[in-house]
């Protein structure tokens, strides 16, 4: 069924041309911008901050997807949310959510136009596929439509807040986290669908310098090295040839998770 709502959603960006991201942005932001407000004048702890910014949202999100899950289900709604096995309703409704959420330029509409300038293209373009497209789909098809939910709004705070002590701010540590897997998988899906040696150079050379810190390893740069030294390489522009290994890097995914669905494992 995962597999299914990622295709669906997949193909009716590609061909109305429309992304719905946009529209979930300009909520999240508007909701921050009162959050953030009320926050400004209180001295409470940026972990609690955080958790009661969280609260709202996820919780709304919550009790729908309970309630969806629960129509016309016998067992319990918890297992569906966070299984494969989904009632026509809970599918529709995850497929519409994953729409709102994905797009290969999610961050790109963020509030500041200022900071975007300021970044590389290549760090730019790196970003946008990873927080806005990679990262939601990988999360949506190991735990479903709510760690998608929890994805997008830890993207979008850490954007949020990104000139306000970036190093101290318990978002940017979770969401390291949560896209450690998700570089893993690029950095290899690279390997497979760009300059191979390459590649691989710069995975082994990081691997090396950092020795046994794999999350130091593998973080939002390196998709950044590999993309920029295979591009040098070809003779080809760093942007386009980011957008090509994201398409390239799509269809390896979409093929393992077929490959995972055949052999079982209920997606």
């Amino acid at each position: 069924m995962k597999l299914i709502a990622i295709v669906l959603c997949l193909s009716f960006l590609y061909w109305q041309k429309r992304l719905l991201s946009p529209v979930a942005l300009k909520v999240a932001y508007l909701y921050l911008d009162k959050v953030s407000k009320y926050f400004d004048e209180s001295s409470s702890p940026k972990s609690i901050q955080l958790f009661l910014t969280l609260l709202l949202p996820l919780t709304i999100v919550f009790l729908v997807s309970v309630a969806i899950a629960s129509i016309g289900n016998d067992g319990s709604a918890l297992i569906m949310i966070f299984s494969g096995a989904w009632s026509l309703q809970f599918f529709l409704f995850s497929a519409f959510l994953l729409l709102f959420l994905i797009s290969p330029g999610a961050l790109s509409v963020s509030q500041s136009n200022e900071n975007n300038e300021a970044n590389k293209p290549i760090e730019e373009a790196i970003k946008k596929y990873l927080h806005g497209f990679f990262g939601p789909i990988f999360w949506f098809v190991l735990l479903g439509p709510l760690m998608v939910f929890f994805y997008f709004l830890l993207s979008v705070i850490t954007e949020h807040y990104k000139n306000k002590d970036p190093q101290d701010r318990t978002e940017n540590k979770i969401l390291e986290l949560l896209n450690f897997p998700v570089v893993v998988a690029l950095c290899f899906t690279f390997v497979l669908s760009g300059n191979f040696d390459s590649a691989l150079k710069k995975i082994n050379e990081r691997l090396t310098s950092t020795k046994v810190n794999l999350l130091a390893c593998f973080r939002e740069d390196l998709l950044c090295e590999i993309a920029d030294s295979s591009s040098s390489e070809k003779s080809l522009n760093v942007e386009s040839y980011v957008t090509t290994l994201a398409r390239r890097a799509l269809f390896i995914w979409l093929v393992i998770i077929s490959l995972m669905t055949l052999f079982g494992w209920a997606l």
